[in-house]
């Protein structure tokens, strides 16, 4: 008897005391998903093609790529 309850404790000691170590990985790893999330999310609009058109077209882009896209729209216009 002693030796089955000291079977199942000793591997259920070194789970409890891994626990903290294992239990801050996947909070970090979610936060990292969530910020990487933020980060890539595709924000679309209607947008026309030219000038002479008044045919609009969805755009999705990143934020990033939306500041890109209105930098150079402004560069084109100037």
């Amino acid at each position: 008897m002693k030796s089955a309850l000291a079977a199942v404790a000793a591997p259920a000691a070194a789970l409890l005391l891994s626990a903290p170590a294992f239990a801050s990985d996947p909070e970090q790893a979610e936060t990292e998903k969530v910020e990487k999330a933020k980060e890539e999310k595709k924000i679309c609009r209607r947008v026309t093609e030219g000038m002479g058109s008044r045919r609009k077209v969805k755009v999705c882009l990143t934020r990033e790529e939306w500041k890109n896209f209105n930098a150079e729209q402004r560069r084109r216009s100037n």
